[in-house]
């Protein structure tokens, strides 16, 4: 499991490697809500800590990365159930996961050289957000932001027992660390330190004139507040036991994807060979806006959710392209996609938790992660498309054309669909207003055929539009059953068919919404 690279320059998207839920799979020798209840934060730190020291860690220095504006992080699976090295920054993203994962409020400090923690013995993770922070007899005004760059502040924090540092490199082993500095000082015969000196060593840190305070970061208040969302949950082995909310890949195919197939092949192949043609002949430096034509009832976001976990990596693959890739999913009202800037907002809120900057952010996002492909799932709300999305759909394609070229090697795009909600459906309303003869165009089909007529030379925006879906039928479903992957797991191969002409019951055909449940009640469940 690789993170993309923290740009430098953004303090505050150091919040994303720190993961609560890495709390689940560490055990601990004490009740986490016992201690949080009698307000022993140190004592509930140092069960976290010595958890820790079991744990075979061993320190070792920064990954090799060329681009000296970015830090490669390593994933706590890495750490814990991997080679087991960590730098101090991995350490101490670690360690604030674990806290925050147990309800402790920590700030991650970032020194000219030097990384460490340090935690609230006054208030804890439900406090994060409270107005009552941001006093200046209490943690001050940099709290309602997350972001402190004042060392003098940190220093009067911890002086008056506010915050407990703690020298995050101390539960790994080394013996090469120099003994001059605080993190060298003291270390045991297994080359770590005790919890003790780890509280000494942090607050050594702080008077280190060679390291000078850059910043340090209240995660909680970005990740919680400020909606900066952590990146995913590691699937830890040895001993790590998952929260049930993080299936593997394996069983997101089963439970959520496979369903979805069902009629979809001409759109997943169209889909594939758009993104194999764009690498392998195009070779374009333009974006692509990718259109899913078809009622809202076909539910075309679990056919985006399976390209998000799945299928786009096996588009790559046979596209002969390795590299990181994001999807980035925008379920967007007409009001959030009124204007250019609010579109940029969204994908940058989505990209780095915020929404500043401009398209050369996005582009200089893609360079530092590495992404070989990026693209914005954009599900428009049908009811609110007040009988005709050509404005949306316009805007969309226009903010597309104007972007800055890519390199050849990366794929930009977007990927449009309709999407209901508790208002009437706009599709309905469209029901109600097409006849029976085949030369009336309905007015999505209207607004597509005007893009792809305006983009037509591609030299600005590549428009491609999938195959129009219709509800499956009992055909479909027989082609689905044939699937490897179904095939594997179907629950009840005696009565297949029996149980197909119960699913439609007399009907030629019924929409995905409708179907989706039914096929799923046929594939075995995962055990556990």
């Amino acid at each position: 499991m690789n993170w993309p690279p923290w740009p430098k320059g953004n303090e505050k998207d150091l919040a994303r490697y720190a993961l609560p839920d890495v709390a689940d799979g560490i055990r601990l020798a004490v009740g986490r809500d016992d201690l949080l209840a009698k307000r022993k934060h140190p004592e509930l730190l140092r069960a976290i800590y010595e958890a820790l020291l079991t744990r075979d860690i061993r320190y070792a220095r920064e990954k090799f990365d060329p681009i000296l504006e970015q830090q490669l992080i390593r994933h706590p699976e890495k750490i814990l159930a991997g080679a087991g090295d960590a730098t101090c920054l991995d350490l101490s993203l670690l360690f604030a996961g674990l806290c925050l994962g147990n309800e402790l409020l920590p700030l991650v400090v970032v020194l000219d050289g030097h990384v460490f923690v340090v935690v609230s013995l006054v208030r804890d993770l439900r406090d994060a957000g409270l107005p009552g922070r941001h006093d200046p007899d209490r943690d001050g005004p940099w709290a309602a932001e997350g972001l402190l760059k004042d060392g003098k502040t940190l220093n009067e924090l911890v002086r008056r027992g506010d915050y407990l540092p703690i020298e995050c490199t101390g539960f790994a082993k080394s013996e090469s660390i120099n003994q001059r500095v605080p993190e060298g000082k003291g270390r045991t015969n297994d080359g770590q330190l005790t919890f003790d000196r780890a509280v000494e060593a942090g607050r050594e840190q702080l008077s280190q004139v060679e390291r000078a305070f850059s910043f340090a970061i209240d995660i909680a208040v970005l990740q919680n507040v400020h909606h900066i969302r952590p990146y995913e949950t590691p699937v830890i082995r040895h001993g790590y036991v998952p929260p049930p909310e993080t299936p593997s890949r394996d069983q997101l195919d089963l439970i959520d994807h496979l369903p979805v197939l069902c009629d979809r092949w001409h759109q997943n192949d169209e889909f594939n060979n758009q993104v194999v043609s764009y690498f392998k002949t195009m070779r374009s430096t333009r974006p692509v806006l990718v259109i899913l034509p078809g009622p809202v009832q076909e539910r075309h976001g679990y056919f985006l959710d399976r390209v998000k976990l799945h299928s786009l990596n096996d588009y790559l693959i046979r596209a002969g392209v390795s590299g990181e890739r994001r999807v980035l999913e925008i379920r967007m009202a007409l009001s959030k996609i009124a204007t250019p800037e609010r579109l940029r907002g969204e994908i940058l809120a989505e990209l780095q938790g915020e929404q500043t900057g401009g398209d050369d952010t996005i582009v200089s996002y893609i360079r530092q992660a590495r992404l070989k492909a990026l693209l914005v799932d954009i599900r428009l709300r049908a009811s609110e498309c007040e009988e005709s999305p050509q404005k949306p759909l316009q805007l969309l394609a226009d903010y597309l054309a104007a972007f800055p070229n890519t390199k050849g090697d990366v794929l930009l795009g977007a990927v449009v669909s309709l999407e209901e909600n508790n208002k009437q459906s706009w599709w309905s309303k469209v029901r109600g207003m097409v006849s029976s003869t085949k030369s009336e165009i309905r007015p999505f089909d209207n607004s597509i055929s005007k893009l792809e007529e305006q983009y037509r030379d591609g030299l600005k925006l590549h428009v491609r539009v999938l195959t129009r879906l219709t509800s499956p039928t009992e055909d479909d479903v027989r082609q689905w059953l044939g699937d490897k992957l179904v095939k594997k797991s179907i629950s009840r191969v005696k009565e297949i068919e029996k149980s197909i002409k119960q699913i439609f019951n007399g009907h030629n055909s019924l929409p995905m919404d409708t179907l989706y449940p039914k096929l799923l009640d046929m594939l075995e469940k995962p055990k556990g």
